[in-house]
């Protein structure tokens, strides 16, 4: 029965997504997809997992503050984090970890941001562009010393496509990876 269940609502879900399209062009429902994330935007709010912790992010409600802000869910306790625009420059505030945004090379297919005295590049390939937007882009981030791959079944554009950046690789913040333990050798 829950085998049926799930794809019942794996089948409404990709319904929904074909035809929840906005006046502008842009997809009402994007979801974020990889081992690490299970993410879903609707109208703007995202929620779901980052390694099956509950995350939640919306547009800030402060007055006078562009940007995002949310929480994870980590050991039983809800940590904020936010993605603020000051000067119309990104900052990002993850897990006590500040980044700011550099530049986007569409060309090279990057994001940069400023983490400390470090630039940290975000990658990104497309399937394909449909005008400005980037169709079921695959965002590239090296955190933890691990890549996270994590694709937008969706669409977006350059400039939305940075918030996303941010928000996944602000997110990685909270995994805690423990590089493999080398073996040793026995003689």
């Amino acid at each position: 029965m829950k085998k049926i269940s799930a794809f019942l609502m794996t089948m409404l879900l990709g319904l929904s997504f074909v035809f929840a399209h906005e006046k502008d062009g842009h997809s009402k429902l994007r979801q974020f997809i990889s081992p690490e994330f299970n993410l879903t935007e609707i109208k703007g709010v995202m929620s779901g997992t980052f390694k099956k912790m509950p995350v939640w992010i919306a547009k800030s409600e402060k007055k006078g503050e562009k940007g995002y802000r949310g929480w994870i869910i980590k050991e039983q306790k809800k940590l904020p984090f936010s993605i603020i625009y000051r000067d119309n420059v990104l900052h990002g505030y993850f897990n006590g970890k500040k980044f700011v945004y550099l530049k986007a090379d569409a060309k090279k297919q990057t994001y940069t941001f400023k983490i400390d005295k470090d630039e940290v590049t975000v990658s990104f390939l497309y399937e394909t562009k449909s005008g400005r937007h980037m169709i079921n882009p695959l965002f590239v981030v090296k955190n933890n010393g691990r890549n996270y791959l994590v694709r937008l079944i969706g669409e977006c554009c350059l400039r939305h496509g940075l918030y996303y950046a941010a928000t996944i690789y602000g997110l990685t913040f909270f995994d805690e990876y423990e590089p493999r333990k080398e073996k040793k050798e026995t003689k």
